[in-house]
């Protein structure tokens, strides 16, 4: 991401269009908690695990490829959504108050932190 952001912004830079551009980057709203044992009907939680150990390759050098399916459970998404409590699916800081960075020269004053609540819609 780093290279093609700066690939975009070294263009913008040369086309004269930088300080005429908004960049707006926003991160989804926190880690995802969700396991193999809590998908399907309760009834069914040890056959979703057995299928994924039966059909997936996650060993550690598939980790994230095709063919993978591997989760942080719980308590690993608490600790990847650190300083915020929690994760996704739940209404609280870390679910859905997420980081949003925003450069538009013409508008907005550089080195500002806000904390208003805003809504994806708002930006359009």
């Amino acid at each position: 991401m780093d290279h093609n952001i700066g690939r975009v912004v070294d263009y913008l830079k040369k086309t004269g269009e930088l300080d005429n551009t908004l960049i707006l980057f926003m991160s989804d709203n926190g880690a995802e908690a969700i396991t193999p044992e809590s998908l399907g009907k309760p009834e069914d939680k040890n056959s979703v695990r057995k299928w994924i150990d039966n059909t997936l390759d996650n060993s550690i050098e598939n980790m994230g490829k095709k063919g993978s399916y591997v989760t942080l459970g719980p308590q690993w998404a608490q600790v990847a959504s650190t300083p915020l409590p929690h994760f996704k699916s739940l209404l609280s800081n870390g679910g859905i108050h997420v980081p949003a960075i925003i450069r538009y020269p013409n508008k907005i004053q550089a080195g500002q932190i806000q904390s208003e609540t805003l809504h994806v819609i708002d930006f359009v």
